[in-house]
């Protein structure tokens, strides 16, 4: 029985985390990287495994995974050099940024941004190859970044994203997707910087994610420049995809939780038992932007006023990377 604390010392000592090597299943040991240096992150549920991936690298996007949201390991991609996604296999050839997966009609689809312009990526496997879907670019307009995609409970898709140059700063858009998903339809403007919590540094709203519980369309989005130690998270409501949104009096709902800085661009999703989560980045620490790491917090649904208000915990998961 002494022998048992004895090897767990040992092996956490070595940077070998034995609950991490049950988790990981394959391998009777794995070993600690650090914590996940993943921005702008976005997680997706298939069976009982999650996938990760974000905003890491100038040549694409790599893909994680995990069974518990605390301990992740690569997984080795199917592009080039273990990437899901190149740049050399893809539309851009600069500023990969903002990944998200959905899986649809038994594909994979990958949404991103290349070049500051909302792209569009196809896959049969998770982990890629990703290569251009369609003409791969997805609007015609010279800038646009952060697109992801809402589908309704009538089936029809709909893509938020933002854009600048029109005299409002960075604004979020939306519109309806083409049956193909390839092309955008009539923009609608949803959010733009207008709040003092918003304009601290830059004009700038970003990082749209959209559901629905009930007859309300929620949205979260980011404001102020990502740089910022203010860069935080903000709410809004609607009664349809296309609006009017109507931001949160509450807002921001994220910032700065348990000694955190510049905390934003979430995404939202379901876990294993159903809970919303909300995944996020915030900067390396007081003093440094990055690498940008990831979290992950709980939604609480909190009824303000005769409505429903979704509001993320200040208490929140730290991820850690193990490799085999």
């Amino acid at each position: 029985m002494v022998l048992l604390p004895l090897l767990l010392a040992t092996l956490t000592a070595w940077g070998i985390c034995p609950r991490a090597a049950a988790v990981l299943q394959d391998e009777p040991q794995c070993r600690l990287v650090g914590q996940m240096n993943l921005a702008d992150p976005f997680i997706y549920l298939e069976g009982d495994t999650y996938y990760a991936f974000g905003t890491e690298s100038n040549d694409g996007f790599r893909c994680y995974r995990s069974k518990d949201l605390e301990h992740w390991e690569q997984v080795s991609g199917k592009a080039r050099d273990g990437f899901a996604l190149h740049r050399e296999d893809c539309f851009g050839d600069k500023w990969f940024w903002a990944p998200e997966v959905y899986r649809l009609g038994g594909r994979y689809f990958l949404l991103y941004s290349a070049q500051e312009r909302p792209c569009i990526a196809v896959a049969d496997d998770i982990a890629g190859p990703y290569k251009p879907y369609g003409q791969g670019v997805m609007t015609d307009d010279p800038n646009g970044i952060d697109n992801t995609l809402f589908i309704d409970e009538d089936g029809t898709v709909y893509m938020y994203w933002v854009r600048w140059g029109l005299g409002k700063g960075n604004e979020i858009r939306v519109a309806v997707l083409s049956d193909d998903m390839t092309r955008v339809g009539e923009q609608t403007r949803c959010i733009w910087a207008s709040e003092p919590w918003e304009l601290v540094l830059g004009r700038v709203t970003e990082a749209p994610t959209v559901l629905r519980i009930g007859d309300t369309y929620y949205m979260t989005y980011s404001a102020n420049d990502f740089r910022s130690q203010d860069y935080a998270i903000g709410l809004a409501t609607a009664p349809s995809p296309l609006g009017p949104w109507t931001k949160y009096p509450g807002n921001p709902v994220l910032k700065r939780p348990g000694g955190l800085y510049g905390t934003g661009h979430s995404s939202i999703f379901r876990d294993k038992e159903g809970r919303l989560r909300l995944v996020f980045h915030a900067h390396a620490s007081a003093s440094a932007v990055g690498p940008r790491k990831m979290y992950i917090t709980a939604i609480e649904e909190v009824m303000e006023d005769g409505r429903l208000i979704l509001k993320p915990s200040g208490q929140y998961i730290t991820p850690y990377l193990y490799s085999r």
